[in-house]
């Protein structure tokens, strides 16, 4: 009876075993792999996207270069066509062909000998054109570069006889302008135009820092191998024979030009030669009167007066981006202040017409 008591405790004391379910959340090593299957398959959607893109790129530059080749050429030579039309090889009306020197005579200016010779050679070599018209508007420049556009014109006038060459002035035709204008017989303008200023000038800025240098102790040491090679120094006091010498240049250039001047319109000049080169300027009204220019007119009206057409052909050399740029600024600026701000900075001195 004991024994059966035994056994029935003893069964009721024994645990019933728990099964443990398997776990449904992902292990650590599942999540892993789960993420690298996801960022492969990422990486082949980009992959698939870029190369998408590279061959839509293709096909674009590939459909590019086809316009380009169906219409882009043909339009360009259209376009060359029109404009050999317009520069008048073709045109089958008469015309005059003009060239214009704008603004401040200058080797680095679009008012350069390099730049305006060749534009005067294809206006004087076109066969068609009846005549050449020298439109200027300018307040002066370099002597050098206004003296070899001055002798180009004259050449080519000796060359092309038969080609009547006239210059019309605007806004200013002053100095170096002027010595340009000088080169043909016939010179118009507007009754409120700037000309004259037949002379020379040479500016620069003086700075005595002797004072300013030993306070800091500060020594300028110039060294020449040539005597006069440190002349007009502009860091030392201006001596008698730079000055002299300076003069003597001034008045070389000044003969020259009165020379030029006088070359086409000595029978016409009606004031005294000392007041016509004193470096004055006049008005187109006060320039008629002492023989300057020969009469008043635009483009337009003297070709057709002078000329005897209607059309003008413009051969004038194309503006850069940057001259057009700089122009925006620099139009304003006076000749002779331009001048001085390039002396103060290179420490030369610079003639100006």
């Amino acid at each position: 009876m004991s024994t059966n008591n035994d056994q029935t405790v003893e069964s009721k004391t024994q645990k019933t075993p728990v099964v443990e379910e398997e776990s449904k959340d992902p292990t650590t090593v599942e999540l892993m792999t789960q993420m690298i299957h996801y960022f492969g398959r990422d990486q082949e959607i980009r992959e698939g996207f870029l190369e998408q893109k590279n061959n839509e790129l293709k096909h674009n530059k590939f459909r590019t270069r086809a316009m380009l080749v169906v219409f882009g050429f043909p339009l360009i030579f259209y376009v060359l066509i029109l404009t050999d039309m317009i520069k008048g090889k073709w045109l089958t009306e008469e015309y005059v062909a003009m060239v214009s020197i704008e603004g401040v005579i200058h080797a680095d200016k679009p008012a350069s000998a390099s730049r305006i010779l060749p534009s005067l050679k294809k206006a004087y070599e076109d066969e068609n054109a009846k005549g050449v018209i020298i439109r200027i508007n300018s307040p002066g420049g370099s002597p050098v570069q206004s003296d070899l556009i001055h002798k180009a014109i004259v050449k080519y006038q000796l060359t092309y006889p038969d080609k009547k060459t006239i210059v019309v002035a605007e806004d200013a035709v002053a100095s170096g302008g002027y010595w340009i204008a000088s080169s043909v017989s016939e010179i118009y303008a507007n009754e409120a135009s700037v000309v004259g200023s037949i002379g020379v000038i040479s500016e620069s800025f003086g700075l005595i820092l002797d004072d300013f240098f030993s306070n800091y102790g500060v020594e300028r040491r110039v060294i020449t191998s040539g005597r006069s090679k440190s002349r007009n120094d502009m860091f030392a006091e201006l001596k008698d024979e730079d000055l002299i010498k300076t003069k003597e240049s001034l008045s070389q250039i000044h003969a020259e030009f009165k020379q030029r001047v006088l070359s086409t319109r000595s029978g016409k000049i009606t004031i005294d030669h000392d007041e016509l080169f004193s470096g004055d300027y006049w008005t187109g009204s006060e320039a008629y009167k002492i023989g300057l220019i020969d009469g008043f007119g635009s483009v337009q009206s003297l070709a057709k007066e002078k000329i005897g057409v209607e059309l003008v052909v413009d051969y004038s050399p194309n503006a850069s981006f940057y001259d057009k740029l700089s122009s925006s600024f620099k139009s304003q600026i006076d000749t002779s202040l331009y001048l001085d701000i390039v002396s103060l900075i290179t420490g030369k001195n610079f003639m100006a017409l």
